[in-house]
């Protein structure tokens, strides 16, 4: 027979137990980009995303180092950094880091290719700083880089960020006008699809967001801008980079899919992000605009 004193000496056990499983999870720091208001000085004084041709031959696999970094003026509660790699207008690859109690990030990883490419990096660096127990700030920033490998029987297997020659002047324009063509089908998918007036609203490219880091967007005040760009990245980050919800429910790999098309308004206060998941499916994500 388990006498009294043994029940409640189990009890207390496990009642301890579940204390510090409660305790440990409340401390316990996980990876999420959310957006807060925007930290008064905290800042990052050095960011960069870099895409660099490292070794290839001629109608071979050649290789491409993809390097993100970012340095914050001051130690964060949690930092985080996360890019997209679009190759000819598709998602290829994505980066993922975050620590805790530190100022500098650094991730790396190598892009393997074939064929003639556009290569589009973009990414965000972001810090959330706890000032008191009951006040969050964040910092962010955004950065981005281009590359161009052209592998081709025309010419010997080259690369290059801006065309300095007729060849690469060709074969830019080529591989530009490609992504562009898959852009406009994507939004003209879009309009009609959530039945949207195509003259109501300004496209951004996600590859082309990093220009507007320190910048106002298109009819809008910086501040808001920058509120905008926080809560856009949070978005992507859930409902996108870490999967695509479908609207029959499932959760798609954003592998493959397209690269994210802004859909600002010129008038009004709702922003669309529209895309094409790799089975074809056009989706669109909605923010309002404070």
């Amino acid at each position: 027979m388990i006498k009294k004193g043994t029940y409640l000496g189990l009890a207390a056990i496990l009642c301890s137990a579940i204390i510090f499983f409660i305790i440990r999870n409340m401390n316990q720091t996980e990876e999420s980009i959310m957006y807060f208001p925007l930290h008064p000085t905290a800042d990052f004084p050095s960011a960069y995303t870099k895409l660099q041709f490292k070794t290839g031959h001629a109608n071979q696999a050649y290789k491409v180092s993809w390097e993100i970094q970012s340095f914050l003026s001051q130690k964060a509660y949690l930092r985080q950094d996360i890019s997209l790699l679009f190759v000819n207008g598709r998602l290829r690859g994505t980066l993922n880091k975050w620590k805790e109690q530190t100022q500098k990030i650094t991730v790396r990883d190598d892009y393997i290719g074939n064929g003639s490419a556009f290569l589009q990096a973009i990414s965000f660096h972001y810090a959330e700083l706890h000032q008191n127990q009951s006040e969050i700030k964040s910092a962010q920033e955004m950065s981005s880089d281009q590359l161009f490998v052209i592998d081709s029987a025309e010419t010997p297997l080259l690369s290059f960020r801006t065309p300095g020659n007729p060849i690469e002047i060709k074969w830019s324009k080529t591989l530009t006008e490609h992504t562009n063509k898959q852009l406009e089908k994507i939004a003209s998918r879009a309009y009609q699809k959530y039945h949207l007036q195509p003259n109501a609203f300004i496209q951004i490219p996600l590859t082309d967001l990093a220009a507007y880091s320190h910048m106002k967007l298109p009819n809008l005040s910086l501040p808001q801008s920058k509120t905008i760009i926080g809560r856009l990245w949070e978005g992507l980050y859930k409902n996108y980079f870490l999967g695509i919800k479908k609207e029959n429910g499932t959760i798609e790999d954003p592998i493959d899919s397209t690269i994210p098309l802004i859909l600002l308004p010129k008038t009004g206060n709702v922003l669309y992000v529209v895309f094409e998941t790799k089975d074809g499916e056009i989706v669109a994500l909605k923010q309002i605009i404070p």
